[in-house]
């Protein structure tokens, strides 16, 4: 007589204590917090890229400007050396021209370099070989607008969509729970072992409900005489958790004063790029008025190139102001957790 059976045996351990649940609500929250260090890095990533973006098209613009203030100081030069020739202009004129024609020449050089960096950054930055960008962004373009408004919020609105902080939080809230599956161990677990099947001689007949069998046990498991070092157990979980609580205080300050310092710099700018845009004014219509003069035949043409070189040298600063300004804008925006959304719970 031949016998033929089908089944499994199975095991289910009862959390009357608590300490499984425990365990998943740590699991669970580390989850968490390696999903925030994920978004804390793309947010790092994305406020570099942006921060490279800018300082290309700065340099760009400051390249463009040099060039062009390189091109009036040698024409300046050249009538400086032709008055000398006819006597009415001196050499330390000549002299005094030529090194300025020199140094301006010297900053289109770590300018130009510095542009090839700047592509080659981004294009790593973006996951591009280096040079797979150059076609595409060789070409200079203006820097990008600020936005009108900056919207800040409350603090606490802040530490919410920091995702630093979201991760600080949750490693916490891990350590919190392995307390707690911890002095689960000090009570008694209790498990069932069963075994489900299906018997019988005729293989066709295997599968029928008079033919089912099952049977369970239950088994006590508890560690009465181990009580210390399950005891050394809850104390290490508790300091994970003391130091956790520590990183986390750390984080939000540091949060706050990144924030606070973000702010402040970004305040100073803008006073800073109002004052080079007066300068610029002042600058360009200075000129306006020389080059007035000069039609008039009451200015020479030096004095008309000296007021454009000086308002090239203003335009400058003033490109430059407005590139911090920019990357200023980008570290407030990181500080304050602004740009992405945190996971909804």
């Amino acid at each position: 007589l031949q016998l033929y059976t089908a089944g499994f045996d199975a095991s289910w351990e009862i959390d009357l204590f608590g300490g499984t649940r425990r365990a998943i609500e740590a699991a669970s929250a580390n989850a968490e917090a390696v999903d925030a260090d994920l978004a804390d890095t793309q947010v790092s990533l994305a406020a570099e890229v942006a921060q490279t973006y800018i300082d290309l098209r700065d340099q760009q613009t400051r390249l463009e400007l040099a060039r062009r203030q390189a091109d009036i100081e040698q024409k300046m030069l050249t009538l400086t050396q032709q008055r000398r020739e006819r006597g009415t202009a001196a050499d330390i004129d000549v002299e005094r021209l030529t090194t300025q024609v020199e140094n301006t020449r010297s900053t289109l050089i770590p300018l130009d370099a510095q542009m090839s960096d700047s592509l080659d950054r981004l294009a790593v930055l973006t996951g591009r070989a280096p040079g797979a960008l150059d076609q595409q962004l060789a070409s200079a373009r203006p820097l990008p607008p600020m936005p009108a408004t900056v919207p800040i919020g409350d603090p606490s609105a802040m530490l919410q969509r920091r995702p630093d902080i979201r991760a600080a939080e949750r490693r916490l809230a891990s350590s919190n729970a392995q307390i707690g599956e911890h002095v689960a161990d000090f009570f008694p677990k209790v498990t069932l072992f069963g075994d489900i099947g299906f018997s019988a001689s005729d293989p066709g007949h295997l599968i029928r409900k008079s033919n089912f069998s099952w049977i369970t046990a239950p088994y006590l498991q508890w560690n009465a005489f181990d009580f210390g070092r399950t005891l050394g157990s809850v104390h290490a979980a508790e300091a994970s958790r003391d130091e956790a609580e520590a990183r986390y205080t750390k984080a939000v300050l540091g949060a706050l004063q990144d924030a606070n310092s973000s702010l402040s710099r970004y305040g100073h700018q803008r006073e800073h790029v109002v004052t080079l845009l007066k300068v610029e004014t002042s600058a360009t219509h200075s000129a306006a008025l020389m080059r007035q003069r000069y039609t008039a035949g009451v200015a020479t043409l030096i004095d008309l190139l000296d007021t454009q070189r000086q308002e090239f040298s203003a335009q400058q600063n003033v490109v430059a102001g407005q590139a911090e300004l920019l990357k200023d804008f980008v570290s407030l925006q990181k500080s304050l957790g602004i740009g992405w959304e945190a996971p909804q719970g």
